[in-house]
């Protein structure tokens, strides 16, 4: 058997991006090729290697964007985008996948419902009610339990969701009513 490496995504993009890199005290490309412009729209995020390897304290981790009319805030140690105020009704797991697939919080589409480990994520073990970071800028109203796209390994009718006020873990029946909190950027096996 014969195996091949090919490039995906991000790696294709670095190896295009060597021979373009800027030059200092250069007039900037202002995006006269397509490549240059999303090595542009990169750039704009930072240093994307640090996510999922930071713990920024929550002045500097959270980001309330005003591109998405401050409906939507950036997680700057995962480099995903959620909802600042997620959906106060609850509704069965379908109707919540069914809910993300089609929101337009902050004029904008391509949401779905978090993994379980995107969802623990936000979640600080010293903190309950909630267990959010301190002066993180999300409303949360008065829900506690939400779901996750994770599904109970070995059982075709439950879901990982997380209650928000203590930040424990717990599987909830697709049936069972639980709040949504959508999410934006990457991707996970998780995603119906």
């Amino acid at each position: 058997m014969i195996r091949r490496k090919t490039l995906t995504g991000l790696g294709l993009v670095a190896i295009l991006g060597l021979g373009m890199t800027a030059v200092p005290g250069a007039a900037p490309d202002n995006g006269s090729s397509p490549l240059q412009r999303v090595l542009d729209v990169l750039n704009s995020f930072g240093d994307v290697s640090r996510s999922w390897s930071a713990a920024l304290p929550a002045s500097e981790r959270f980001v309330v964007l005003a591109a998405f009319n401050n409906e939507s805030v950036l997680d700057k140690n995962t480099g995903l985008v959620w909802e600042r105020t997620p959906q106060h009704d609850t509704r069965s797991w379908p109707s919540a996948q069914y809910e993300c697939l089609n929101a337009r919080t902050g004029g904008q589409m391509g949401w779905r419902m978090p993994s379980i480990s995107e969802l623990t994520s936000l979640m600080d073990p010293s903190r309950t009610n909630p267990a959010l970071p301190a002066d993180a800028p999300f409303d949360i109203g008065g829900q506690a339990f939400f779901w996750t796209a994770t599904r109970r390994a070995l059982f075709t009718d439950l879901a990982w969701g997380v209650n928000i006020r203590d930040g424990f873990v717990d599987d909830y029946e697709f049936s069972l009513n639980a709040s949504t909190w959508c999410v934006r950027g990457g991707t996970n096996s998780d995603e119906p």
